[in-house]
């Protein structure tokens, strides 16, 4: 080889090296651009910045653990949906992301959870299950935290959601005698006499008896406020994830609607109970399961006995109650809900099951 072409070679190697070194720079230096950009106030910028960053991965995950530790905190949840978005697991950025669950703003905080749930950090079972037990928390956040972690699919959260899970109110009693009231030898002056005491008249222009019954009415209503259905609900669906045989019985109680109040509780609960059905190799929970499916068929709510009758179609039952789901899927056939029925049809499907009546 001469020695002009090797020249010429080593020239070209170093003007190829040049190109690249600058590329690299260019690109480097967008980047630090667009994740100085997650922090700008407007939202538009910052989520342009944010696309931007999505198609530049491997460039930008290495520089994520600098926007984590920012004292602007709209940095720092923009830059940890971000690396759940790029999927980026760095220790630095993990161990990050984990710390963030505590922090002082909402924002860092839920976003930091969400993360936690989507990147699959098992170190974060500890904080997100602190979160999810303390009833001081926002319901929202607890919500997040129990989806995070089953998400992350940790059986050592099963107890905690599992317990949490059963937090409920009782349901309160739709039948209950009315009080008769107590029939005494009061004269009628005496009535009269009691009846005008009773209704004085407020300032406000009503008796004293109305204005008992409205601050009674909005006293009840007050206590009847159940704020924390969806982490429950949260709850139920993560046991359904992480499929552990210790979820099963707390599932079936929480698909009872004599036991649980929220519909779509319960229609979690059932759903939740027909992916754990699908998992389970333990016969004893897998009859668990099939039962408390069967009872749910019963009842009142239409999405619950619809979210009943599919689980019944992925979970194949025990011999033991092979007919008993026959008949139940039977009974339903012309259940008065539409998708009550078609649910049926589903089931019956996959469980070879003629919905025909048997002579």
């Amino acid at each position: 080889m001469s020695r002009k072409r090797i020249i010429a070679m080593l020239i070209l190697a170093v003007l190829a090296l040049s190109v690249w070194a600058l590329a690299n720079y260019q690109r480097s230096r967008k980047v630090g651009e667009l994740l100085a950009q997650l922090a700008d106030v407007d939202q538009f910028k910052a989520m342009e910045a944010m696309e931007q960053l999505k198609h530049r991965g491997r460039f930008v995950g290495p520089r994520l653990a600098e926007n984590l530790s920012s004292p602007d905190p709209n940095r720092r949840w923009r830059t940890a949906m971000l690396a759940a978005e790029i999927g980026y697991r760095g220790r630095a950025v993990r161990e990050q992301i984990v710390s963030l669950v505590s922090d002082k703003d909402p924002n860092v905080r839920r976003a930091a959870i969400v993360a936690c749930g989507r990147l699959r950090l098992a170190e974060a079972e500890g904080p997100l299950g602190n979160i999810l037990y303390s009833k001081s928390e926002d319901p929202m956040l607890r919500a997040l935290a129990a989806a995070s972690l089953g998400m992350i699919q940790v059986r050592g959260a099963v107890k905690t959601l599992a317990a949490v899970l059963e937090q409920r109110r009782p349901v309160p009693a739709k039948d209950k005698d009315k009080e008769k009231p107590q029939t005494t030898a009061k004269s009628e002056s005496e009535k009269a006499s009691g009846q005008a005491t009773t209704e004085k008249v407020t300032a406000g222009g009503s008796t004293e008896k109305e204005a008992t019954e409205a601050n009674a009415s909005t006293t009840e209503k007050k206590t009847a406020t159940d704020d924390t259905w969806q982490v429950r609900m949260e709850c139920a669906l993560a046991l359904g994830q992480i499929g552990s045989p210790e979820a099963v019985e707390p599932l079936s109680r929480s698909v009872q609607q004599d036991l649980e109040p929220k519909v779509d509780v319960r229609v979690a609960a059932a759903y939740a109970l027909a992916d754990l059905g699908a998992v389970v190799s333990d016969q004893q929970a897998l009859t668990r399961v099939v039962e408390a499916l069967i009872k749910a068929m019963g009842d009142e709510a239409g999405d619950v006995r619809i979210a009943a009758a599919m689980g019944l179609g992925r979970v194949f039952p025990p011999k033991s109650l092979r007919s008993q789901v026959e008949q139940v899927l039977r009974e339903h056939a012309d259940d008065e809900h539409y998708w009550v029925r078609e649910a049926v049809k589903y089931a019956a499907r996959q469980l070879a099951i003629s919905l025909a009546a048997s002579s």
